[in-house]
């Protein structure tokens, strides 16, 4: 058992009835050691995905809550040619706090703010198209600790949900 494993383990604070932290969100595979730090404590979790599947063609949108409340958003959807993936993730309907920008493996441009993340992936079996990518997480409450680790934990989240989103929807 690894240190971290037996501190958790050890630890009484952490709930024992914990819902099992799912392998897949919305349909992609992540590692749940991404997805764990991300989605908050809770006794049960529910996926409600919607035009969410593995049709590349397809664009949709998945909801993620813990206990009935809202935890994470993410939405797919398609655009030919280039999109300012800064100006949207500041000003378009998302606005999400503090945005700046991340370095992707096979991402063309991505901002990572304290609640979200906003991409632009290139589909390059596809021609010019890029699958346009929103990540949302629900209401937390807020201190600069918390927005510095939250904003580290949805770098990883992305990091982990990425690879296997470009070979379902863009058919790598």
């Amino acid at each position: 058992m690894t240190a971290a494993a037996t501190l958790i383990a050890g630890c009484s604070a952490w709930p024992t009835d914990r819902y099992a932290t799912p392998d897949k969100i919305c349909d992609i595979e992540v590692p749940s050691e991404v997805t764990e730090p991300l989605l908050p404590t809770g006794k049960k979790i529910e996926q409600y995905p919607r035009d969410f599947d593995k049709k590349p063609d397809s664009r949709g949108s998945c909801i993620i809550n813990v206990d009935k409340k809202l935890a994470l958003r993410i939405a797919v959807y398609r655009e030919s040619g280039s999109v300012d993936i800064p100006g949207l993730a500041q000003h378009g309907s998302l606005r999400l706090k503090n945005p700046e920008k991340a370095d992707i493996s096979n991402v063309s441009s991505a901002q990572v703010a304290e609640d979200g993340a906003l991409m632009a992936i290139p589909c390059h079996a596809r021609g010019n198209e890029y699958l346009i990518t929103e990540f949302a997480v629900g209401e937390r409450s807020w201190d600069r600790e918390s927005t510095r680790t939250q904003r580290k934990e949805i770098d990883a989240f992305v990091r982990g949900y990425v690879p296997e989103l470009i070979k379902v929807k863009c058919g790598a």
